[in-house]
């Protein structure tokens, strides 16, 4: 036994396995601080664009009466009872400054995030308003659905 202890070649394989743990650990670390800055940036993309949808909601339901979202939907230029918000017009500042009937639009120019406006019929002087707020992120599509009933119930 004593003739092992006083060879050199041990002492090499414990250093490249000291080094091997300390690598692995290290990677390990760096990436679970990888995993949490994404989860952070993904956490804080969905929490800003659900408070958009609730913007969105709050502005259609509270400013505007049964009547006004009737005219809104029915304009001439409007097939299919659906209106978009495109990208461009998509914020918080948007929808404070600015008319919806100035915001939406009857086409959707396919970029992520948008919005999607569509009414259904529930029953006579009863509209359900139904928000899909549709965003990308990472390669993932999302939904954000809200929706609220407008009318004589």
């Amino acid at each position: 036994m004593s003739k092992l202890s006083k060879k050199s070649g041990l002492s090499l394989i414990e250093v490249i396995c000291a080094l091997a743990i300390l690598c692995t650990a290290s990677a390990y670390i760096c990436n679970a601080k990888i995993k949490t800055i994404w989860l952070k940036n993904y956490n804080e993309n969905i929490k800003v664009n659900i408070e958009l949808s609730e913007n969105l909601k709050n502005n259609l339901k509270y400013n505007y009466t049964y009547e006004e979202l009737q005219q809104l939907f029915s304009n001439k230029y409007n097939k299919g009872n659906k209106l978009y918000i495109n990208k461009e017009k998509l914020n918080s500042n948007n929808l404070k400054t600015y008319e919806m009937k100035d915001i939406v639009s009857n086409m959707n120019n396919g970029r992520f995030p948008y919005a999607e406006i569509f009414m259904e019929n529930e029953e006579r002087d009863v509209v359900k308003v139904v928000i899909n707020l549709k965003l990308k992120i990472g390669e993932k599509l999302y939904n954000i659905n809200s929706y609220f009933y407008k009318g004589d119930y």
